[in-house]
């Protein structure tokens, strides 16, 4: 890591050294690589001169180009901290050329700069340096080796953008890279959290009391036997079934519910290559201008049979092996809490039916929590990360969202009531209005129980 390569900072803008950005990254395992080889810096000119291109040279027509294919919804998509107007695109990287990704680079080839380095921007080319840059960090941290490359894209924006929301993308064990493209790019911001980590149920309701009292009932739905519990096999949570349990999913994401400790982002020249762990925090940067980058999944080899077969196991209760562990899955501290809330609000309404008059007390408090998660990061836009299935969630996030930017205290607390009076809001497609079709039937039961005690009188 050269000092005089890049310009550190914090979330804050308050400039840093590079001896405490070291310390930062090397707590998190975080490391920045630089071309030094002949062949890099040619692949680095290459990426340069093509992100030149892309952004400014031909901006209006690769903009068309990814925009048509978008709307194909095929090898173009669209990342969480976008708008309507100002997308942060992701295109695939791969050698079709009918894909957006061909078209650019066909594009590119009939000027100059493309004659001149197109050869150089295949998949296979993007894959070899990403792996050169990881083996050098494999030999300086005694790891595994990086052999294969997955998910590989582009990910670019032509104009600013006011920021990601911190999140975590499902990775682990592997490894996420970000090759920077265009000339001083603002880097990934990367986040170290208040430690200890929150990896299980009991240990998040220790945290929540650190600061207020828990509701007894959410203490014992986030008691082992039931955070254990493997969701795919109750019907009412069949839903977040890609969890595994409630456990498994906080192993990976629980650490969002800490608040930040310490930030590092930087600019970063072309070929530059930021490489972290696959549980690591982040968030694309706030930025002033177009900003371009290539990003792919790092799987590592496996190390001996012990640790494969160990790796096997949790990837059968996590449903899934390492090249599933593709970052698809991504969750930001409100959004993980919204689901964690879906998942007890259904919960409480199906195995702790008989403690009807703990709910509401319980709901409050699970929402309380999403209202100060929201307060938190208001920017963010929720609507745009929920699907058309939880629309009335989804509806129900952005009017909170946008109350929460205008400070209305008394609207808030109105979407809080009727979130706790809904049976659609908080709870998974597939068990909408069920919750109180359940309430009446043990409502039922507990009248006529209370009519067979009256009928055989005092004993």
């Amino acid at each position: 890591m050269k000092s005089d390569c890049h310009h550190y900072f914090t979330t804050n803008d308050v400039n840093i050294n590079e001896r405490e950005a070291r310390e930062i990254l090397d707590m998190m395992e975080v490391d920045i690589m630089e071309p030094s080889s002949r062949k890099e810096e040619s692949m680095a000119q290459a990426m340069d001169a093509f992100a030149s291109f892309v952004l400014y040279d031909e901006m209006e027509t690769c903009r068309e180009i990814i925009d048509n294919h978008m709307g194909a919804g095929t090898t173009v998509g669209a990342l969480q901290g976008g708008n309507d107007l100002d997308e942060i695109y992701r295109v695939l990287i791969n050698d079709n050329e009918h894909g957006a990704c061909g078209e650019l680079i066909s594009r590119f080839r009939t000027t100059s700069k493309g004659r001149k380095y197109s050869h150089l921007l295949t998949s296979h080319k993007f894959e070899e340096y990403m792996v050169g840059m990881c083996d050098r960090r494999s030999t300086w941290r005694s790891s595994r080796r990086c052999t294969k490359i997955n998910n590989l894209m582009f990910i670019l924006t032509f104009s600013d953008q006011k920021g990601q929301v911190r999140h975590i993308d499902k990775i682990n064990p592997n490894l996420q890279i970000c090759l920077f493209m265009s000339n001083n790019c603002p880097s990934t911001v990367i986040y170290h959290l208040e430690e200890p980590d929150i990896i299980n149920g009991e240990q998040l309701v220790a945290y929540w009391e650190e600061t207020r009292p828990v509701p007894y009932l959410v203490k014992c739905m986030l008691l082992r036997v039931y955070t254990s519990k493997r969701l795919s096999d109750q019907r009412h949570t069949k839903y977040f079934s890609f969890w595994g349990t409630v456990d498994d999913n906080l192993e990976t994401f629980g650490k969002l519910y800490r608040p930040v400790s310490s930030s590092v982002a930087f600019n970063a020249d072309p070929g530059v290559t930021l490489i972290a762990g696959g549980n690591e925090v982040h968030a694309g940067p706030k930025n002033t201008g177009a900003r371009m980058f290539a990003f792919a999944v790092g799987i590592p080899e496996d190390d001996d049979d012990n640790s494969t077969s160990n790796r096997s196991d949790d990837n059968e209760r996590n449903s899934g092996g390492d090249e599933d562990a593709n970052g698809e899955i991504q969750y930001c501290p409100a959004l993980l809490h919204v689901d964690l809330t879906c998942i007890l609000f259904i919960t409480m309404e199906i195995d702790f039916a008989n403690r009807t008059e703990e709910h509401e007390g319980a709901k409050r408090f699970l929402l309380e929590l999403l209202m100060s998660l929201i307060e938190d990061q208001p920017q963010e836009t929720y609507e745009r990360l929920l699907s058309d299935d939880r629309s009335d969630l989804r509806d129900w996030l952005g009017c909170v969202a946008r109350a929460t930017g205008r400070g209305d205290t008394h609207e808030i607390d109105a979407f809080l009531k009727a979130a706790i009076q809904s049976d659609t809001i908080f709870y998974s497609p597939d068990m909408r209005g069920r919750s109180s079709n359940h309430n009446k039937i043990n409502k039922r039961r507990a009248r006529r129980k209370d009519k067979k005690r009256s009928a055989k009188g005092p004993t």
